[in-house]
C-alpha cells in the first residue's frame, strides 16, 4: 500500500511539475515587444517552430542569435493543425507551448512576431493540402476553423504579436470550387479576429492561385478586385515560389506583384511577399523545385525576389530553408539583402 501511494503521488507530481515548467518558461520570463522603428519587415518562416523536435529531421529551426545576425527583424511563426479523413483535426504536439514560448524568446531578443494557422490533411502533407473537402461535405468544418483561429488570435492579444494572419494561403486552402468562398470566408473571418486581437490582420495568400486557375483563358473571373474583397486587411501578401525554369522566374515574381500591389492599393496599406524561397525535400537534400538544382541557382532564385519586389512591398518573409538547409548561397544573399541593401 505505501509503495502505491508513493507511485500515486508520482502520478500526480509529474504533470503538476510539468505544468510549473511551463509556466516559468512562458510566463516568468515573458518577453517585451521591441520599440525600435523601421521601414521594412525583414523577416523569415520559421516552419519548424512549433513542430516537436523529432520533425527536426526534414526542418530545423535556425537559433534567435543567427537570425538576428542575419538581419532579420520578425519571425513568421505557423500553427500547425493535422487534418484525419473524417475532417477531425488537432494541433501538432506542443504546439501550444511551443508557440507561447517562441514568441516570448523571439520578444526578448529584439525580434517582432507574425503568428498565422494552417490546417493540414494528413493524406497529403503541406504541398496541395487544401482542406476544401472537407468543407464541401461537413458544413460545420469550416465554422470549428474558424473557433480554432480566434483562439490563436486570443494569444496573439495576449502575447503582443504584432501581425497576425487568420490563415496561410486561403486561395490554396479553400478554393477547389473556385473564389468566392474564399473571399466570403475573409469578410467572415475577419471581424471575429478584430474583435479580440488589436494588431495588424494580413491576408497571407497565395496569388499563383488566381494565374493559374482564375483569370481568363483558364478561369472566368477577368476582374480579381471585384471578387476579391479585402476590405480591412492591413497587409496583403502572396507566397512565390519557382515553379518553373529559373528564366521564367522573373516574369512570374512581376506578374505575383502586379495582383498583390493592386489588392493592397485598394484595400491595405501595404503590400508583401509572406512566403518566399524554397521548401525543403529531406535531410541534406536540395530544394523540392526539381528546376532549382545548383548553388547558384539557389542564390538566384532568392536574388529575383529581392530585386523585382524591393520597391513594390514593405515586407519579405524568407523560408527558414535559406538559413539551415543549404549551403551558404542563399544565406549571403539574404544577409546582404536583410542587412545591407534594404532601409
Amino acid at each position: 500500500m505505501k509503495l502505491k501511494r508513493i507511485f500515486t503521488k508520482r502520478i500526480v507530481f509529474i504533470p503538476i511539475l510539468i505544468l510549473v515548467l511551463l509556466i516559468l518558461v512562458t510566463r516568468a520570463y515573458s518577453g517585451v515587444p521591441p520599440k525600435t522603428e523601421f521601414t521594412v519587415y525583414k523577416g523569415i518562416v520559421l516552419r519548424a517552430a512549433t513542430l516537436p523536435p523529432v520533425t527536426w529531421v526534414v526542418s530545423v529551426p535556425p537559433s534567435f542569435a543567427k537570425m538576428k545576425d542575419a538581419g532579420i527583424n520578425i519571425i513568421q511563426i505557423p500553427v500547425y493543425y493535422s487534418v484525419d479523413d473524417e475532417g477531425n483535426f488537432e494541433l501538432f504536439p506542443m504546439s501550444k507551448e511551443l508557440t507561447m514560448m517562441n514568441i516570448q524568446t523571439a520578444h526578448r531578443n529584439g525580434l517582432r512576431v507574425f503568428l498565422s494557422t494552417f490546417f493540414m490533411p494528413r493524406e497529403t502533407g503541406p504541398v496541395g493540402a487544401e482542406i476544401s473537402s472537407y468543407i464541401l461535405r461537413d458544413t460545420d468544418f469550416l465554422e470549428r476553423c474558424n473557433q480554432e483561429i480566434v483562439k490563436w488570435a486570443e494569444v496573439a492579444e495576449k502575447y503582443n504579436v504584432e501581425l497576425f494572419s487568420p490563415l496561410i494561403e486561403p486561395e490554396l486552402q479553400l478554393g477547389v470550387t473556385g473564389p468566392e468562398l474564399v473571399y466570403e470566408w475573409a469578410q467572415d473571418i475577419l471581424p471575429k479576429v478584430k474583435e479580440v486581437y488589436h494588431g495588424d490582420v494580413v491576408w497571407r495568400g497565395v496569388f499563383s492561385h488566381w494565374l493559374r486557375f482564375w483569370l481568363p483563358p483558364k478561369g472566368r473571373w477577368a476582374e480579381p478586385e471585384l471578387v476579391a474583397d479585402l476590405t480591412g486587411y492591413d497587409y496583403i501578401g502572396t507566397s512565390i515560389f519557382p515553379g518553373m525554369e529559373l528564366e521564367e522566374y522573373p516574369g512570374h515574381v512581376d506578374r505575383l506583384l502586379d495582383l498583390t500591389t493592386r489588392f493592397a492599393e485598394k484595400y491595405a496599406k501595404g503590400a508583401m511577399v509572406t512566403e518566399f524561397g524554397l521548401f525543403p525535400s529531406g535531410p541534406g537534400g536540395g530544394p523540392a523545385q526539381p528546376h532549382i538544382k545548383t548553388s547558384e541557382d539557389i542564390a538566384r532564385v532568392h536574388e529575383i525576389t529581392f530585386e523585382r519586389a524591393k520597391d513594390r512591398v514593405v515586407g519579405f518573409f524568407v523560408e527558414d530553408t535559406a538559413l539551415v538547409q543549404y549551403d551558404a548561397s542563399a544565406e549571403e544573399v539574404v544577409r546582404e539583402w536583410y542587412k545591407e541593401r534594404l532601409p
